[in-house]
């Protein structure tokens, strides 16, 4: 613990933030003062910090929980703090007045990275702490946070924004103000995530790694490494396991008891992944680390050896599918196999099609088929354009029109989609939603010079809502941003009219939906408020399932089949898969593919 600053981060579900409250609370023992900085704003971690849910006003809060003060920084808190501390009132104001905050600091590109980076750094350099630890996102959102200066000056060639990144890139890489502590399982997936993202740290953006932590690990009381052997034989770091928390109740069962109480397996639960014939498109949804991906991946591929034509498509950043599947090109957008022996095929001879969004790729796509020649010459000349392309908001839209397209391309029996960890998933299914708002936005209105507005007036009111940016990013971008909006016009009608189909599609009975959990309490109360928010939103073709169940523990079958009553109320069956302890991912995916049933 050598920085005073530590990012904690990891494969969703690993138990990052736990990792990292921990570290808090130890810290604040030993007589340090010592900050917990979340970058999630919800009720779920206000409540873990003890963040009064009346107080809005303070930006750092004591955490009677913690013992240690606890600030929550988002892009928008970030800017008003940045804006504050270089005496800029009268520009959030402005931002405020026109409605632009939280456009700015969510959507320029890299701005929101770079704001989070930023409001850290100011708080290591005020001297009131002597430990900070940042429970950071998780490994696919994380890169893109820590390779904030390429961001940045990606877009910004002059202005505050450029000179910020290049602070922020030499407080990331000197190890004496910061470093990363990686959490992760010893089983198969997290340990291979883990290992590349380790490599990307140290390889290309060059950061510290103080350690790794492997948490829920049996590896001390087993000996079984698990392939932590295989993945960290030539990685030269300290490496930590730690023990999974078991109840005294948790007792040795003999092969006798084992074999009898299996017979007794409560009715609400069941064995088997049941769809019916009439499902088109299959969407999986669930926080990371609960096998989400794997789980996805067995769907599609049981469908496949059953005789249907698929395909599956992944829109997690992480970009887990290859490996899950046993594919050595992992970095592919499009692998075409088939589903019996895996092998490569033409896109006509293959029965299984395997697609990794790639959001540039899918952006400028769609620029090229809408636009004139013309205007796509000039589109891929716009610095913005290069930029917004590779951002998550896009990323949201631009998986729709990946879904959109092979939806309707009437070449597949069955779609099945891979979606980000749960707390971006409403974003995905929102997006579209999220267009038409913006579409009939006053300032987007104003940006492509909607209606009988003459063009003197709108550049009037363009100046008064971007001059208080050109400081902040430079004018070049700001031009560039306009002339893209104007350009973007022509492509809103298609793009609208594509989600008003996935609309149609997400609500379609023959769509359905399949959340995945692990056993643990705040992962079954997680997959149960996003199953009631599917509901809320009219997508109720839904069912769940819980990820490494322990079949022989009559207290856990017990309170699962209690959760499975609770949402069998609201339609929702529950299915229990034991934890697969292979090596090897594939055979893990073709393991929970025999649990899968396809009802005629």
């Amino acid at each position: 613990m050598g920085a005073p600053v530590t990012f904690v981060t990891g494969k969703g579900g690993v138990g990052k933030t736990t990792v990292a409250t921990l570290m808090s609370r130890e810290a604040f023992s030993r007589g340090e003062r010592v900050l917990f900085i979340s970058l999630y704003k919800d009720a779920q971690t206000d409540e873990l910090l003890g963040i009064p849910a009346d107080e809005t006003t303070e930006e750092i809060f004591s955490s009677p929980k913690l013992g240690c003060d606890v600030s929550v920084i988002t892009p928008s808190s970030a800017l008003v703090n940045y804006l504050s501390a270089k005496r800029m009132g009268s520009i959030i104001t402005r931002l405020i007045k026109t409605g632009l905050l939280d456009m700015v600091a969510n959507i320029v590109p890299g701005m929101r990275e770079l704001l989070v980076i930023g409001d850290i750094r100011a708080k290591a350099e005020s001297g009131k702490w002597d430990r900070i630890i940042v429970d950071s996102p998780s490994t696919g959102h994380a890169r893109s946070l820590f390779n904030v200066s390429e961001s940045a000056n990606a877009v910004a060639r002059s202005g505050v924004i450029r000179k910020q990144g290049d602070a922020a890139r030499e407080f990331l890489r000197n190890p004496h103000l910061s470093q990363v502590v990686v959490v992760t399982l010893d089983h198969a997936m997290p340990l291979s995530e883990c290992r590349e993202f380790i490599f990307n740290l140290e390889d290309e953006l060059h950061m510290k790694i103080a350690a790794v932590i492997l948490n829920k690990s049996r590896v001390m009381k087993t000996g079984n490494s698990y392939g932590i052997d295989k993945n960290f034989a030539d990685i030269f770091v300290p490496l930590f396991a730690q023990a999974p928390i078991t109840s005294e109740s948790n007792k040795k069962k003999t092969l006798l008891s084992r074999f009898s109480f299996r017979k007794k397996l409560p009715t609400a639960l069941e064995e088997n992944i049941a769809f019916n014939e009439t499902v088109s498109s299959c969407i999986v949804l669930g926080t990371g680390g609960v096998g989400k991906t794997t789980t996805a991946a067995a769907i599609a591929l049981r469908a496949a050896r059953s005789g249907k034509k698929v395909a599956l498509l992944t829109i997690d950043p992480a970009r887990r599918l290859g490996t899950a599947l046993g594919l050595d090109d992992t970095a592919s957008r499009e692998s075409y196999v088939d589903a019996q022996s895996m092998e490569h095929l033409s896109a006509e001879k293959a029965n299984f099609h395997i697609f990794q969004l790639d959001s540039t790729h899918e952006f400028l796509d769609l620029l090229k088929k809408t636009l004139s020649e013309a205007a796509y010459k000039d589109s891929q000349d716009n610095t913005f354009v290069s930029s917004i392309s590779k951002m998550g908001i896009v990323n949201e839209f631009m998986a729709i029109e990946a879904m959109h397209r092979l939806a309707t391309s009437k070449l597949y029996d069955l779609v099945v989609v891979d979606t980000p960890p749960s707390h971006h998933v409403f974003d995905f299914l929102e997006a579209p939603e999220a267009l038409e708002r913006m579409t009939q936005s006053n300032v987007y209105k104003t940006l492509v010079g909607a209606g009988t507005m003459a063009s003197i007036t709108t550049n009037m009111a363009l100046n008064t809502i971007f001059r208080p940016l050109r400081g902040l990013v430079g004018t070049d971008l700001i031009s560039d941003a306009v002339e893209f909006m104007r350009t973007l016009k022509d492509v809103e009608e298609v793009f609208a009219e594509h989600s008003r189909e996935v609309v149609a599609l997400l609500a379609s009975p023959h769509t359905h939906y399949v959340g995945i959990c692990n056993p643990t309490s705040a992962s079954l109360e997680q997959v149960s408020a996003l199953v009631r928010g599917m509901r809320e939103r009219e997508f109720r073709q839904c069912s769940v399932i819980v990820n490494g169940v322990d079949f022989t523990e009559p207290n856990d079958l017990d309170d699962l089949a209690i959760f499975a009553t609770q949402l069998s109320a609201i339609d929702t069956p529950v299915t229990i898969l034991t934890e697969h302890e292979l090596d090897d991912p594939f055979e893990i995916v073709e393991a929970i593919s025999e649990n899968v049933s396809w009802d005629k």
